[in-house]
């Protein structure tokens, strides 16, 4: 191979490897520039529990990821609703102690534009809830 030739292929590696890196970093900053995250772990029964206020005109709430588990040995779902509309569940776990979940969305919910985002749980029992996402048009 030529030194010519061994720049020009240097040179194509380099932008190809270049165009990858930007690439990939968009495509993380899509979940990272405006994400937020909901917890809550507590005995209650959650009745409409905000989990993200509506972020305003022309932008929608987009969940990734919800991640919900039991401490006690009784039957109990989750619901995230829109208002009074579930968009997401309810999901169900077993009267086991100890039983949980972990959904990530390989596609994110979105959510109607400028729309609170609320939980529901079915029982007053101890529980752990959490909730990730981000803002965008």
């Amino acid at each position: 191979m030529t030194n010519e030739n061994k720049s020009t292929s240097t040179l194509l590696i380099g932008i190809t490897l270049g165009a990858l890196l930007l690439y990939s970093q968009n495509k993380t900053k899509q979940y990272t520039v405006n994400s937020w995250n909901y917890h809550e772990n507590s005995s209650d029964i959650l009745t409409n529990e905000t989990v993200h206020t509506a972020p305003g005109e022309g932008l929608s709430i987009y969940v990734t990821d919800i991640v919900f588990s039991t401490g006690t040995a009784t039957a109990c779902n989750v619901s995230i609703k829109e208002d009074v509309l579930t968009i997401l569940g309810p999901y169900y776990l077993e009267p086991v102690s100890g039983r949980g979940l972990a959904i990530h969305l390989m596609t994110p919910k979105k959510c109607t534009t400028n729309t609170t985002i609320t939980a529901t749980t079915s029982a007053a029992i101890e529980h752990s809830l959490d909730i990730t996402g981000f803002i965008a048009p």
